[in-house]
């Protein structure tokens, strides 16, 4: 997490104030049946959830919380389809500012703790959540490949 420069906080708002915080996740291609998500849990602990709304002609997800002026926050991006999670962001830090914009980039490889996590995600028993290693390598080396080319020719 990066310090924000004091020059450009809204000196009208104070900490306890509340703001509307738009979010935007970028570089987002969503299939059907799949709905991106953000979780954002305040410094108490507190655990906001909020579907995205997907515009498909821009690949972003977009939506909005109302949080405490900046507040510091942990935030999380994820993809379902039904019930189940296909994929997460790392989990993320910052403070509760007007907009929070994000690029999608999934965590492929995930440790004990974060396989909790998204169990924690999905309010799933552990043992109901389906993994899918080989497809999420197959996936991962898909992405490589598509930036490669797009990084060739210049997009």
């Amino acid at each position: 997490m990066t310090k924000g420069n004091p020059l450009f906080v809204d000196s009208t708002k104070l900490q306890t104030d509340s703001i509307g915080v738009n979010i935007e996740l970028t570089n987002l291609f969503l299939r059907e049946g799949e709905s991106a998500f953000i979780k954002v849990t305040n410094e108490k602990g507190q655990v906001n959830r909020t579907a995205l709304k997907y515009l498909e002609q821009d690949n972003l997800a977009q939506g909005q919380l109302w949080l405490f002026h900046q507040q510091k926050i942990s935030y999380q991006f994820y993809i379902t389809k039904g019930e189940d999670v296909l994929f997460t962001t790392d989990l993320l830090e910052s403070r509760a500012s007007y907009i929070l914009q994000h690029q999608w980039q999934p965590c492929f490889k995930m440790s004990s703790k974060e396989k909790v996590k998204k169990a924690a995600i999905s309010k799933k028993p552990k043992n109901k959540i389906k993994t899918q290693t080989k497809s999420n390598e197959s996936v991962s080396k898909g992405v490589e490949r598509v930036s490669s080319i797009m990084a060739k020719w210049g997009f």
